[in-house]
This record gives C-alpha cells, structure tokens and sequence, in this order.
C-alpha cells in the first residue's frame, strides 16, 4: 500500500537521516550561505560531463534547490567545492529512460543539463517532482525515453 511504499522511499540509503555526521558536516559547510534549506536527500552520485566522462560528486536535494558538489582529499583532508547550485524554479523537466540504467537528466533551460547516475534515481526524481510542485503549484514534466 501507499504508506509502505513511502516509508520505504525514507528508509533508502542516501536520505538525509541516513547519512553519516561527517559527510554531513562537511556538505553543510559548503552550503553556508544556504543554510536555511532543508536537506531532504543526499547521496553520491556520478555526473555525466560533456565529454561523455563520469566524475563522481555528492548530489544535494534541499526544500529550495539542487546542489552538486565536488569532493577532493587535500593533504589527508577532505575539501567541498559548491560546484552547482540550481533553484528548483529554474528545473523544466527531468528525464528518466524506462530501463534498469540508473540516469537521469535534469533540464535547465537557463542553463546547461545534468546527467547524472545513480541507483536511486526513482527518489531522486520523486523528491525533485515533490518540492518543485510545492515551490511552484505546478508539476514538474517528467520524460519517458529510452534514448
């Protein structure tokens, strides 16, 4: 039933009550000046750049915005870089492919898309479609395609 299903969607690994004080810390460091945001999930996930190459980076979704952070080890320390921030108003639509292939690709008409991989795609899209439709009294498009 429904309420199975969305307590499962909380127990995830990659919600925000999962994560470890560390990470936390440090991800909230980064996002100082945005600090009045609720994060609701956050997980590493690999970003797809423009050359077709994977990077790894920590995926943040709050009440207000998506965040993607770049994570670096620096003389046995680790360093956050805020390397995008995206306002859920600016977000057009997100696709998803019908298979098993973990993307998706978030669309920033403003800006250039994401494409992301991640085994939790399905609460990634979930979370964004929610907070957008709070935010903007809208739904927000999600595509179907598998190419």
């Amino acid at each position: 039933n429904r309420t199975e299903c969305k307590r499962a969607l909380v127990e995830r690994k990659g919600i925000v009550d999962d994560r470890d004080d560390e990470n936390e810390g440090h991800l909230q460091s980064v996002m100082g000046a945005y600090s009045k945001e609720r994060m609701v999930f956050c997980d590493t996930v690999n970003k797809v750049n423009r050359r077709g190459k994977s990077e790894k980076r920590d995926f943040v979704v709050t009440d207000q915005a998506l965040y993607i952070i770049t994570r670096t080890v620096k003389k046995n320390e680790v360093l956050c870089t805020l390397t995008r921030r995206i306002p859920l108003r600016d977000v057009r639509s997100v696709s998803v492919s019908t298979l098993a292939d973990n993307y998706v690709i978030i669309h920033v008409p403003t800006d250039y898309d994401n494409v992301l991989e991640n085994d939790k795609k399905t609460e990634i899209v979930t979370l964004i479609c929610e907070y957008y439709q709070l935010m903007t009294n809208s739904p927000l498009q999600v595509n179907f395609n598998d190419r």
